[in-house]
This record gives C-alpha cells, structure tokens and sequence, in this order.
C-alpha cells in the first residue's frame, strides 16, 4: 500500500503558540511551515545534519518533518523526531547550513510582527536581525534555503500545524475536490472525465456519476498514476490520457498540487468560485486557491441514493418558522445552510457525510445561534449596553433634542455629551429591533415616514427620535441585513419595506432606495463604562500634557491653550483616578473636564500672506530645484527654499517666481490651492500640506512626492516663518524690488521711488527707511546680498510710477525695465548710467514681456515716445550730471550693422554710445 500522507490539521490558529512537550514519551510533534515559500511546500525538514525548509517533493509526512518543542516559548528548544537532536543553528543562507546537535540551542517564539504567524529567533532575539527566514525561495539546490534575518521580513513568518496524518491509499475510491469552491460558495466541486473520455473538467460534484471517481493505481514503474473510474483514462497534465505518474506536492490544509508530465493541475476560470464548472489548465505561479485539492474517500457509487435532508431550525429550544429542504444522495456531505436566517443568527452545518443506510427523508433538528455584533434587550428598562453607532465607516449618529434629523458630522465621540451617541437595540432579530438613544430617552424610539424621498439624490426623509405611539404611516421596527462592505456590518431598512435601507445622505441620515453600499453600512462600538472611558482619557491626557509642555506660545509649531489651568485640573482628576473607588456620576463629570483639556490645544497655523520654509521630518528644506519642471527637491541647505503662501492658498516659489502646480513641480500656470492642517499622524509640532489637485506632500529621499491620507511619517512637516527676503544688487548697484509685505530697508542700501520729468526718471528716496507692501522701488546700493526684514507699514501714498509682479509674469503692456549704458567718452574706461530701458517683446507672440519674481517696472507714459529713461534725482540733471539725449538717431549692434529698433536683449550702439539692453 502507497500512502500519500498529510499533516495538515490547523491545531488552532496561525498566531497561537504551540504546546510545549512536557511527556518525553509522547511529544506532540507539529509540522513548521514557511508562510513566504509555503505555495510551493514551504516545510521546515532535517535534511541529514542540516536544516532544510521547501522539500519540493513532499509525498508525506516522515519523521524528518516532525518537530517537538521543550522548555518554554522564551527558552525553546527544537526537536527533530527522526533523531531526536535539537537545532543548534540555522546557517548564513549562502553556504553555510544550519545544524542539530545532542544540545541544541535556546530559541523563542512569538507572535510575528508581521501579525500573520510567528516568528523563531534567539531567545531575547526576536526583534533583532537573528530571526529564522526562508532565504531562496527560488530555490537554489547549491545553497540552503534557511538563514537569518530580521522578523520584520516576510521570509521569517511561519505557522505550525499538528502533524495529524491520513493517507491516499491506492485502490480506493476518491472524488478530487477544490476546497476553493466549498468555502466561497458551499458546493462541493470536482475533477471528472467527461463522457467520451477525452477532457477533464471541473463542476459540482455528483456522487451519482462515475466520471467523478478516482482510483490511485501503482504503475509498473513503482509510481501512482490516478485513473478514472467510468473510462479507462488517466489524469495527464490538464487533460485524461495514457497514464502518467503523478507528484502530489502537500500544501498544508489537507491540499496537493496534483502535477504529471510537468503540468500544475489547475481549474481554470474558477472566477474566485464564482463559477459554476470549467476545464483544467496549468498553473505554474505557485499554489493558487484554485491549483490546491483534497482527496475525499468515496464509497461504491453504485450503492449511491437520491436521499431528502430536511434541517428544522430551533432558537432557544423552541421551534421556529425556518426550515430547509434539500434533495441530495448518500455519502455526499451534509448540505450547506442556505435557509435565509435572520442577520446575526446562524446554524453548524452538520458535519460528516450521509450514511449510505439512511432513510429516504432524513430529518434534523438543528438549533439556531445567535453571532450579533450587539446584544439587545426585550424592553427600554432592561437595557445593559449602549453603542456608538458608526455609518460608512467614519460618521457616528449624533442626536440632538428639537432637530429634524439625525446628525452625520462627527468623526470622534465627545465625551461632555456621551448620550447624544450612545444607541441601543430593543426587541429581538426575528421580529426586529426598536433603535432607541440615550439622550432622547425612553418613549421615543428612531422612526419616520415609510414614504421616503429618492434617496439617490440626495432624499429629504429623515429618520429622527419619535415619541410613541408613532403615527400610522410611520415604521416602529427595523430589519438589520448583513452588509458586504465590512466586517460585522450591517443594513438597516424598516421593517415591511426592504428597499427604505438607511443611507448618509449630505452628512444627515436619510434613505437609499436603490440598493445598499458603503453609505448604507452600519458597524458599532460598545460604549465603555464612564469608569472605563475616564481611565482611557486620563492617559490620554496625561501623554498629551507631557508632549504639550514646551510647545505652548505664540509662533508656529507651538499650541495655544492655557497649559497650567489644564495642568491643575488634571492633576485633580489623576489624584482622583489613582485613588480608586471610581464612582459613575463623578467620572461623568471628569470626562467633560478631561475632554476640554484634549481639545484645548490648538496648534497655530501659518497665515496667508506670509512667506514660510517647509522642513521634513528628515530636516532637509523644500527648495526649488535647478531645472524647472521637475520635482521640488528636498536639501540641507536652505537656500532657495522661501516660498509666499497668497491669499488666494497659492505657494509662489520667491527665488523663481514660479506657483507649484501640487503635484510636486514648481510650475508657472497651473497653480493649485494649498490647506495646510494638522498632521494626520498626530506629531507634535508638524503640519500636513494638502494641495487642492493632488495627495499630501510626502519627502521621498531627496524629492518632494505626494501621498493619500497623510497618515505616512514623512508627510509631516515643520513649517518655519521668514523674517526676511533675500535681495541682491548687482555690479550695477542698483537693483529693483516689489513685494506683497512690507520691508525695511538695511544699512547700506537706499529705497527710491520714481516719479517721470521729461525724459527723465525721477527718484525720492524713502526716507522711513520702510518699503510699503505692494510698492515697487529701485535700490541703490554696493554689489552683494541683503535681506530686507519683514515688518508692518502704511500703503504708499505718494507720487510712484513704478509697478511690479510678486510672481514671474508674462506684461501685454509696453514698459520700461532697469538696464545700463556705457557714457565714457571713446577711448576712455567703461562708465555705466543706469536707467530704464524699453522691455523686450517675448519673440513667441511679440506681444508679451516677463517680469521677473519680486521685481519692479515703468509701465510706458502716455504718448511717450522715449527709448529709455536716465536717472535723475531731486536737484541734480542725471547721475554724475551725465547727459544722454532722449532722441535716437542712430541704432546699430555690434557687427556694425544698422537696425530699426532694438528686438531681442544685448549691447547695442545708441546715438554713438554703448547700451545694455536686458
């Protein structure tokens, strides 16, 4: 007799630990499976005297793959059945392999922190790098497949299963079933040869027909090949034929890869179950549900009978109304509950399968459960536990005294009013439920009209606390269905009128008529007692006051709240807490002040208007990069990172004039909005930045990048306020200069306005030494870098031809920009005049100019007909008292070449002198 053996009976669940041995004489032997490689085995195994992990070839389970553990889960020790020896090590996963030894070595386990199995590591180990991980599941035959690393990898997840053995025996009949379909749809599904015995296909299973028996036969060969039972055919790749040994590669569960000729059998179109039948095919991406299948023992199809299972449901002992006819035959299983039971209400299908001696109609009682996500009371006085209520996953229901509907807004239970929130169900699931609330007390119950508006736009009826008796046409009682969108979700619809289900309609409860979703889906949360809930607060509060101290002030990143008033007051409370002996009415009182002191902290938040630096949590400044159009970057240093948050939320980039478009570019054009919040993750001090077109900003490595939620840690940021804007002069030493705030003026650096005599530009000094907001100036001053500060000023109210942009922008206007000419007479060294020149035309339109970031501009007077202006200050006719005449007689550039006007930016002979043109 061949046997194929499995060990696969889940001995509990894959995070629970496994048993110690304390009977040397009768261990309790688990398989160890690797999570990560165990698709394609994935079975820890003695490998001679090294460790091994995915035996490829798994046909059963053999000593080399038991395992018994002694000592404790802190200090473990691991046993191999086939000697008895305990792992000593696991191996570096390149050549060196693991060992056992008469020793061993002390080990741990533990719960994954992964949170889907466990993890085994030195003892005290288990967060460090030592942890054992399936290194090579590609599965290179000249390396061991075990090593260590750290448990945060996937490859150091495992699940330990009792190794419980049953065996495939050869002469025995079997159906070939995929569990897959069983636990989607409850039907049993199968492999079976189609009736002329050339395909093979899948479809429920039918005890009655023989084409879905399978026999394992021995070969002559010494290997098993798997025949049909009603044609002389054999299980070959995806198909029937000639016979071919077949591997059946144990997947844990009770489940092989059955694979011949190199072929993964596999049921094609399974659709996740949702298919009724399909062929076979191959599958060669590891274990997929649909590639895993179990051989059921069968008995002789011929003694099969049609057989009636009829299940009769009882609650509590007594009968009920809900019963379930079902035509089946001997030896199938027992049929799948598909009474429709009332939400929270279940039955355990029996288990086995029908006797092939029972009576035609077999009859069953079957006691009714009760799995609620609540539990409910028979009247309003027996009532034990109150809910929150949540709807789609985010808003709690709030009633308020006096409004026409039920409240969607709040995301969070305010604990100064506890009972607004607080929901209870009285009545039972078979006949249904009164919702009532706590704040409306008893005799009004949730209720409306059964004539309700569309709710797919939006509806406008509203379920709200009734008094009772209720009016005719409206409902007393409410139906709960299980909703598909959550765990332990549920609709609710009135009783009588399936399709009124209750919906989130604008933030007020309303109806969804078309259906249910998301919108339509309740889940609730048992209110704690207030003992409970003020234990919680406290520490809540406790933390908070620890991480709020030192961030209370004025500026950003600081909160505002009157810490040592909250400091006392909890204080009081914490003695209370600490005393014991906490009494309800009094925690109630202490939660409202707790509540208060939690939501007393307000961070500050920058203003519009104002310029800002933004810092990740890496301490690398946003600053505009080198090539436009492609990702802010992020960098130590902080030069190029001023940016000017408008008063329409648009950031402007101060040293390119350029508007970030939200999607990571600093982008002239396609500007986005900006909200800046609180950060999402609840860092002390740091802000979350949300453009209006885009996720929130996230600092990627050394780019600017966006993500959803801004629940990531590097989507926090620091927000620094700028005390002053950075100006250059040039060679020149002048320079112009425009701003949406005011500045003051440094040491060193004159503030001219400009008013327009003739042909001459006329400057005033500024002599409060204060820039007003929105005042273009040109400065005069020695070459280098200042920073003008921003302060608070007056608008300008005197005499200033002068305008200017904040940002980089295009001018349909004709106008004057700063320049400079050389007035040395031939022959002598260069002798700049600076002035105002006119503004070169935009060569793709020949309409518009660009104004640079934060600079200023003459827009051309009124029938000027002048190609620059000079500058002249008060009392004086030019600078140095260098004349140039207005009338330009001549023009030519620097080939000699004459020209009728000046089109593009460079040096040009004007009336015999050189001129800049910029």
């Amino acid at each position: 007799m061949l046997m194929l053996l499995c060990a696969v009976t889940a001995w509990a669940g894959p995070t629970d630990l496994p048993e110690i041995t304390t009977d040397l004489d009768n261990p309790i032997y688990y398989t160890i499976v690797n999570t990560r490689s165990s698709q394609p085995g994935g079975f820890m195994y003695f490998a001679g005297e090294n460790v091994g992990i995915k035996d490829e070839q798994v046909l059963a389970i053999e000593a080399k793959h038991k395992f018994y553990f002694t000592g404790s889960h802190d200090a473990l020790y691991v046993h191999n059945a086939a000697t008895d020896k305990k792992l000593a090590s696991i191996g570096d996963g390149n050549n060196a392999a693991g060992s056992w030894t008469e020793a061993g070595a002390v080990w741990a386990v533990g719960v994954s922190p992964k949170g889907t199995g466990l993890a085994f590591g030195p003892q005290g180990g288990l967060n460090g790098g030592a942890c054992w991980n399936e290194c090579n599941y590609a599965t290179n035959a000249d390396k061991p497949d075990f090593t260590t690393w750290s448990a945060n990898d996937d490859g150091s997840v495992f699940v330990v299963y009792l190794a419980e053995e049953y065996g495939v025996e050869v002469g025995k009949l079997y159906t070939i079933e995929c569990p897959l379909f069983e636990n989607v749809q409850g039907v049993a599904k199968g492999a079976y040869a189609n009736e002329s015995g050339d395909g093979l296909y899948w479809s429920t299973v039918d005890l009655k027909n023989k084409h879905f028996y399978w026999t394992p036969v021995r070969m002559d060969n010494g290997t098993i090949a798997i025949k049909n039972l009603a044609r002389e055919v054999y299980i070959n790749g995806a198909a029937v034929g000639e016979p071919a040994s077949v591997t059946a590669k144990l997947l844990g569960s009770n489940q092989f890869n059955i694979t011949t000729n190199g072929v993964k059998l596999h049921a094609a179109g399974h659709n996740n179950g949702a298919g009724s039948d399909g062929g076979m095919t191959s599958w060669d991406g590891g274990a997929n549900s649909a590639s895993g299948w179990r051989f059921v023992e069968r008995e002789d199809p011929d003694a099969v009978r049609e057989i009636t299972v009829i299940y009769n449901f009882t609650y509590n002992g007594e009968t009920t109304s809900y019963s379930q006819t079902v035509e089946t035959v001997t030896g199938a299983e027992y049929p799948a509950i598909s009474a429709k039971l009332p939400f929270g209400i279940t039955a355990k299908r029996p288990e086995g399968t029908i006797a092939n001696d029972a009576e035609s109609t077999l009859t069953l009682t079957i006691p009714l459960e009760e799995n609620l996500p609540f539990t409910y009371a028979a009247r309003y006085d027996e009532i034990e536990n109150w809910y929150y209520v949540k709807i789609k996953d985010a808003n709690y229901l709030y009633h308020t005294e006096g409004q026409n509907y039920i409240d969607l807004t709040k995301t969070a239970v305010a604990a100064e009013n506890r009972s607004a929130y607080s929901w209870a169900f009285v009545g039972n699931p078979f006949d249904g439920f009164q919702i009532v609330n706590k704040a409306a007390g008893e005799g009004y119950i949730l209720s409306s009209s059964t004539t309700t508006a569309d709710g797919t736009n939006g509806g406008n009826t509203f379920p709200v606390m009734t008094a009772t008796p209720v009016a005719d046409d409206n409902n007393e009682l409410w139906v709960l269905s299980k909703s598909t969108h959550t765990t332990n979700g549920f609709y609710i619809e009135q009783k009588g009128y399936q399709n009124n289900k209750m919906n989130h309609r604008d933030n007020k409860l309303a109806y969804w008529n078309a259906g249910a979703d998301k919108g339509s889906t309740f889940n609730v949360e048992l209110r704690p007692s207030a003992k409970d809930e003020l234990l919680v607060l406290a520490e809540q509060a406790k933390s908070l006051l620890e991480q709020m101290n030192g961030y209370i002030g004025d500026g950003l990143g600081k909160y505002s709240s009157s810490y040592e008033g909250f400091k006392a007051a909890y204080d009081e409370i914490a003695a209370y807490v600490a005393a014991g002996n906490i009494e309800d009415a009094v925690a109630e009182v202490y939660l409202v002040e707790l509540f208060t002191i939690i939501n007393s902290f307000s961070l500050n938040m920058p203003e519009k208007g104002k310029y800002y630096r933004f810092k990740s949590v890496d301490n690398t400044y946003l600053t505009t990069p080198a090539t436009t159009g492609v990702p802010m970057a992020l960098t130590e240093e902080a030069t190029n990172s001023v940016l000017y948050w408008d008063n329409d939320g648009h950031l402007l980039v101060y040293s390119s004039g350029m508007y970030m478009n939200g999607k990571n570019h600093a982008v002239m054009g396609n500007k986005a909005t900006y909200a800046i919040e609180a950060s999402k993750t609840g860092a002390v001090g740091r802000y979350a930045i949300k453009p209006s077109n885009a996720n929130y900003w996230h600092a990627d490595d050394a780019n600017l990048n966006v993500w959803s939620g801004g629940t990531n840690e590097k989507c926090n940021w620091t927000i620094e306020e700028v005390k002053a804007l950075p100006v250059s002069i040039t060679a020149a030493g002048y320079a112009t200069f425009f701003a949406p705030v005011a500045v003051t003026v440094p040491s060193g650096v004159t503030a001219y306005t400009v008013a327009i005599d003739g042909d001459k530009a006329v400057l005033s000094k500024i002599e409060s030494g204060v820039i007003p907001a929105n005042t273009g100036v040109v400065l005069a001053g020695a070459e280098g870098a200042y920073n003008f500060a921003i302060t608070t000023a007056a608008a300008f109210e005197g005499v200033n031809a002068l305008r200017g942009t904040a940002a980089a922008t295009y001018i349909s206007d004709e106008a004057y920009v700063l320049g400079y000419i050389n007035v040395a007479e031939e022959g002598q060294p260069e002798k700049m005049e600076v002035g105002f020149y006119t503004a070169t035309m935009n060569q793709q339109d020949n309409k518009a100019w660009k104004n640079n970031s934060h600079k200023a501009y003459l827009p051309k007077p009124a029938g000027s007909g002048a190609a620059y202006y000079s500058f002249r200050f008060p009392g004086t006719t030019g600078v140095e008292n260098v004349e140039v005449e207005n009338e330009v007689k001549a023009i030519y550039d620097l080939t000699g070449r004459r020209v009728e006007a000046i089109t593009a930016p460079g040096i040009y002979i004007v009336n015999g002198k050189k001129v800049l043109v910029k």
